[in-house]
């Protein structure tokens, strides 16, 4: 489904990537940093759940127009 390019992060996304871990390695609050890994993993995986709906839901939909043109054949 999925091709290596694809895993591959845009210029501009790079580039935010950099500047938040010029940031990251640049703070010493120790308690900043637990929230805000926290935060990033809970966004990650309510990027991850909805990723799955909507593959569900894609697929549900691919196997349903299948399914309606096999029956017309």
């Amino acid at each position: 489904m999925f091709e290596p390019k694809d895993y591959e992060l845009p210029l501009q996304k790079a580039f935010q990537l950099n500047v938040i871990n010029k940031e990251i390695d640049g703070c010493n609050d120790i308690e900043l940093l637990k929230n805000n890994l926290k935060d990033s993993v809970r966004l990650s995986m309510s990027y991850q759940h909805l990723l799955t709906v909507s593959v569900k839901e894609l697929i549900t939909k691919e196997l349903k127009d299948w399914s309606i043109e096999k029956d017309k054949l």
